[in-house]
């Protein structure tokens, strides 16, 4: 009985979740459309250039507080003790980057650019302390609560960002909604807990999260500056615009990844957590049988899930783009085609992070990220030198590398048996071919007759997404009807 209220409640709560990535991707991706039609390539481009840099900044501030608290089996007491030092580190990086705007506009006068560094600070001092609250409310499996928080942080992001994008405050309007966004989602949380920061820390605390936030910073800094060397790369190389096109392209990319990434990641951590919990030994055989068994049916639906999306929006990247950005931003719809086949490599290995936190494998993640990084630069550097469509190849190119890397990582480290999930995932493959043939006579036809792009997505999708759903329930028909059976307990 108690294990079917458990998984009730993990498809309770990983269905809040998505929902809750829904509607936050929905908004950001509203702010991103009416962000880049305002603004243009070249303002959008440099935002872009000055956000890379921030976001390596957040991580930085973060370090690593999240997993730390999602892995370990801190007492209260000591994720109190880990708040202070979440906030203690944002306050650090936070005040570092003023310093750095005033820098800009004491000494280069660029006023634009070092409001926006300066406004990235405010928002650097609250993010870290945002995902540590909200990391507990998930070690307490109350993944409501995490997605309640989250849509009503979006809400008012979205209220202030448009207000400032029409009261013509250009590039910092996206900021400041990511700084209500966030400080909303704080006031959620932190009342929802209760968990307040305590002045006073302790020496083992201190030493275990400052142990397990190199390994995570490290892993993580590692792969934030490749991203942020691909948009520095396009800007030294191109321009500012052609950072734009490129950044416009793989937020529309990433809009699904994330949508699919983020209750993934959260499902996979609290139920990795309930196999730690019951074994006091993870990586003891039957600890492992049971982590192999979720792994053999979350990589298949989370394939499954994302294959007809990311395919869909390769096929139809000329529509999506004329539809949500217009004319000027048609020149980034092939770097978009490419970009959403190379986010369905990383489908797979979402689950990547909990397994390796929670079998204490995650200090092999920092060597495997620098692996990563110098395939990357090594597939990125000759790519720049011709288009913007080869730099997207090459990220296609460094997206199977880093899927084989981590399936031969869990493999070594923790025992995973890939062969087997493989074999559980081959029957999507004729699935997904049928589905992308179809979808491609559709748009061509609906080409010729001269459609509206929306009338040609809107048939398209449609049509497609009822093969791809028929075909999969009458392959699938008993898997299927075990999961509804679980969703109308729910």
């Amino acid at each position: 009985m108690s294990s079917t209220l458990n998984l009730r409640s993990h498809f309770s709560g990983g269905l809040a979740t998505s929902f809750a990535r829904l509607i936050a991707n929905l908004i950001q991706l509203a702010i991103f459309v009416l962000g880049a039609r305002l603004l243009g390539p070249a303002e959008f481009g440099i935002f872009a250039i000055v956000a890379s840099g921030a976001f390596i900044a957040a991580m930085l501030a973060g370090g690593g507080c999240k997993e730390y608290i999602l892995s370990s089996r801190q007492s209260k007491k000591d994720v109190s003790e880990v708040l202070m030092l979440a906030a203690l580190l944002a306050l650090i990086v936070a005040l570092i980057a003023g310093s750095v705007a005033a820098l800009i506009y004491l000494i280069l006068g660029y006023q634009n650019i070092s409001l926006l560094v300066a406004l990235f600070a405010i928002w650097i001092l609250i993010s870290p302390y945002a995902t540590a609250q909200s990391a507990i409310l998930i070690r307490n499996g109350r993944l409501k609560a995490v997605a309640f928080s989250e849509i009503a942080g979006e809400l008012i992001g979205l209220v202030i960002a448009v207000m400032m994008l029409y009261a013509d405050f250009g590039a910092a309007s996206l900021v400041c909604g990511r700084i209500f966004a966030q400080g909303t989602q704080v006031l959620i949380c932190n009342y929802i807990t209760g968990s307040l920061p305590t002045a006073r820390l302790t020496r083992p605390v201190i030493t275990e999260f400052a142990n397990f936030s190199f390994l995570i910073l490290s892993t993580r800094i590692i792969g934030q500056g490749r991203n942020a060397l691909t948009v520095f790369l396009i800007g030294a190389f191109f321009s500012p615009a052609g950072v734009g096109f490129y950044r416009a392209a793989q937020r529309l990319a990433g809009a699904a990844q994330e949508l699919l990434s983020a209750p993934a990641i959260a499902v996979t951590w609290s139920l990795f957590r309930r196999i730690s919990d019951r074994h006091d030994d993870i990586n003891c055989p039957d600890a492992k049988a049971d982590l192999q068994k979720v792994l053999e049916w979350t990589v298949p639906l989370l394939v499954g899930i994302a294959a007809p999306i990311y395919i869909g929006v390769s096929i139809m990247s000329d529509e999506i783009l004329m539809i949500l950005l217009g004319e000027a931003w048609i020149p980034a719809a092939p770097i978009l085609s490419i970009l959403s086949i190379a986010a369905l490599a990383y489908a797979p290995i979402y689950p990547s992070e909990p397994l390796l936190g929670v079998t204490k494998n995650l200090k092999h993640l920092p060597r495997l990220m620098l692996i990563n990084s110098i395939a990357s630069i090594c597939l990125l550097l000759p790519a720049t030198q011709y288009s913007l469509v080869t730099v997207a190849w090459a990220q296609l190119a460094f997206s199977i590398v880093v899927l084989v890397n981590y399936i031969l990582l869990q493999k070594k480290v923790v025992g995973i048996n890939w062969k087997r999930i493989i074999q559980k995932c081959s029957f999507l493959v004729p699935i997904v071919l049928a589905m992308s043939a179809v979808a491609v006579l559709l748009r061509d036809g609906a080409a010729a007759y001269g459609w509206h792009p929306i009338y040609s997505l809107v048939v398209t999708a449609a049509v497609a997404a009822a093969l791809y759903i028929a075909s999969v329930a009458i392959v699938r028909a008993r898997s299927l009807s075990i999961v509804i059976r679980a969703l109308r307990r729910v």
